[in-house]
């Protein structure tokens, strides 16, 4: 499958000690690229195939804050648990990236700080991930996909 890059294009990374600070583009900018239901996985994985768990992205007010919300219960796998919602702070916004950090994250880099996320739009209805310490090197095997 071939993927068109378009702007804006989100970056998400977290940190509890990083203050909001957001660029000039509209907040509503990312409510609009992230509309409707996505699923998550490997794209060998059946992505909004049946019995699939959709979510939905749900900004905060103030735009500091991005809850994926499920349309059923949703097992986290490396967590070991079941949720109905998960939350994100968004740390920094731009044009072409969201930077979030995982409300709950337990993973921790070699410098003692939770692992921050970059969340990158690479098509009209595909969003990758990719860890910021990671650099612009990789993403996750994991991809974002609108299904509806």
């Amino acid at each position: 499958m071939k993927y068109l890059f378009f702007l804006p294009l989100i970056s998400i990374a977290a940190c509890t000690n990083v203050q909001t600070k957001h660029s000039s583009i509209e907040e509503s900018q990312f409510e609009k690229a992230l509309a409707g239901w996505w699923d998550e996985g490997r794209e060998s994985e059946g992505l909004c195939g049946p019995g699939r768990s959709l979510h939905k992205h749900v900004f905060s007010s103030d735009y500091k804050q991005v809850t994926w919300e499920f349309d059923k219960p949703f097992h986290r796998k490396r967590q070991g648990d079941t949720v109905s919602s998960y939350g994100y702070d968004i740390l920094d916004a731009s044009s072409v990236v969201l930077t979030l950090s995982m409300q709950d994250e337990d993973r921790i880099i070699e410098n003692g700080e939770p692992v921050l996320w970059e969340l990158v739009i690479v098509g009209p209805s595909i969003y990758k991930w990719r860890a910021t310490h990671w650099g612009e090197i990789g993403f996750a095997p994991i991809i974002g996909v609108r299904c509806k």
